[in-house]
């Protein structure tokens, strides 16, 4: 599934309007095995990230709203496609991997290091270039990480992965603005 934006409107095949600069390749619909997932996990806990930021302890908001306020059209249908990758990956973070707060916590700090605890403006496609430079980045990290390098996942694999490990994090609200925040301004 390709799912591409070049600043014009396009209507995407299930008549929602696309509006968006980011390119984002999504490979078919192969779910990645909750092995690879956990492989992965264990490579991205041990990363290095700076460690200046609390967790507060909301609950969190629908995501689709939360999408919605952010601006995030394109990660939004991602999400939706990729559903059955982030169901598998918020299981094994809850129910098997010991260390699963350090990998919410590492991609909350990401977020929050960058783009900050309160939004400055949220504009056409905001969320998008958020969520999409903190794929990048962390795709990055997990790929230049020496373990990696001795496993047989592609970069298709890690790149998926992050997608669903960023879907965890908008849906514990970890990550992206929530819409009650415009309430308490």
């Amino acid at each position: 599934m390709e799912i591409r934006g070049n600043k014009n409107n396009q209507v995407a095949g299930n008549s929602n309007i696309i509006d968006n600069s980011t390119n984002i390749y999504v490979e078919g619909s192969k779910t990645l095995p909750q092995t690879k997932m956990y492989k992965i996990l264990e490579i991205f806990k041990s990363q290095e990230f700076e460690n200046n930021t609390d967790f507060p302890l909301d609950l969190p908001e629908e995501i689709g709203k939360k999408m919605e306020y952010n601006c995030s059209k394109i990660y939004r249908e991602i999400f939706r496609v990729l559903s059955e990758d982030y169901y598998n990956l918020d299981q094994i973070l809850k129910n098997d991997f010991v260390e699963s707060e350090k990998v919410i916590k590492q991609v909350r700090i990401e977020f929050i290091t960058n783009y900050g605890e309160e939004p400055d403006e949220i504009h056409e496609s905001f969320g998008d270039n958020v969520l999409n430079e903190i794929k990048s980045r962390l795709v990055k990290k997990i790929y230049d990480d020496p373990r990696y390098k001795e496993t047989p996942f592609d970069y298709e694999d890690v790149e998926q992965f992050v997608i669903a490990l960023l879907q965890c994090c908008v849906a514990d609200c970890k990550i992206l603005y929530k819409p009650s925040m415009k309430d308490q301004k």
